[in-house]
């Protein structure tokens, strides 16, 4: 025998249908708007610091595949990123990358990805700070040689990060010791 609904359980089983057709619609307008907005390109700058004391120029920093190169490298990547996480561009930063060494001191060419377009001189200022904040042992970087700049033509490339551990294990450990507004302002960093 058939029995007939009311419309009571008419009126709740609408009811119900509707709040289930809610919810999914919140759902995917919730998946939709947490979702990366296309496939943005990474904003790449170039970059360049001094090194003035706490390791010595060697021809083995020319081979981007000997282990100085790497360890120097792995060493100041992680310090690059150390220093943007006081910045107020932590959440655009993505990565630097060391592309190369050359003598004078030691003189480190890098990139810096980003995930929007950021203004140069802001980057620039922020690395400086966030290198004053962080500064401190070994490594004595020159603060007001740090320039940023758009990297050359046809320089974007597929970056290779140094994230191998150090040939003793160890993890790199900056600590702060700079001094701002110093004419002859300069971060030191261990290694």
């Amino acid at each position: 025998m058939s029995r007939r609904l009311s419309s009571v359980e008419i009126l709740l089983s609408i009811i119900s249908s509707l709040l289930l057709v809610c919810c999914i619609g919140l759902s995917v307008v919730s998946w939709i708007s947490l979702m990366h907005k296309g496939a943005e390109e990474p904003l790449q700058l170039s970059g360049r610091i001094v090194i003035t004391a706490g390791v010595e120029f060697s021809d083995e920093l020319r081979n981007s595949s000997s282990k100085q190169f790497k360890s120097l490298a792995f060493d100041l990547q992680q310090l690059v990123s150390e220093a943007f996480t006081f910045s107020d561009l932590l959440r655009f930063y993505r990565f630097c990358q060391v592309q190369h060494f050359s003598p004078g001191s030691v003189v480190v060419t890098f990139d810096l990805w980003f995930s929007q377009l950021i203004d140069m001189k802001e980057v620039e200022q922020q690395l400086k700070a966030g290198l004053q904040i962080t500064g401190g042992g070994a490594l004595v970087i020159d603060i007001n040689s740090i320039q940023i700049t758009a990297p050359p033509e046809g320089a974007q490339g597929v970056p290779r990060l140094y994230s191998e551990l150090l040939p003793d294990g160890r993890a790199p450990h900056p600590v702060s010791k700079g001094v701002p507004g110093h004419p002859t302002e300069e971060a030191h960093f261990s290694r």
